[in-house]
């Protein structure tokens, strides 16, 4: 991702992504809160596309640290008090952002 920040990011949401159909597929079982499980293994993905973030340049960083922000506030939130209901008011409109901005420059009209 810190190299190849498309690429990158399509492959660390794909690894997050794995370990639902996992759990489905093996029925592992013993996991009472999935949301709780999946959340801390995303923040250090999190904390990489951040730091690519960091380097880009007007507007498009800008709305990417505030989306981190609004999503990190999210799930403090929801680790406080376990509302599942407030991932749907926080949602990770972040990682959807750095896709598209990072996508840009393999894009030609």
């Amino acid at each position: 991702m810190l190299r190849w920040a498309f690429a990158g990011g399509l492959v660390a949401i794909a690894v997050d992504l794995s370990d639902l159909f996992l759990m489905n597929l093996l029925d592992l079982g013993g996991v009472r809160s999935y949301q709780r499980f999946d959340k801390l293994p995303d923040l250090p993905s999190m904390a990489t596309f951040l730091i690519v973030v960091l380097r880009w340049r007007g507007p498009a960083r800008t709305l990417a640290v505030l989306l981190f922000a609004y999503r990190m506030a999210g799930l403090l939130l929801f680790e406080l008090t376990g509302q599942r209901e407030l991932l749907l008011l926080f949602p990770n409109l972040f990682e959807f952002w750095f896709l598209a901005v990072a996508a840009l420059p393999h894009w030609q009209p």
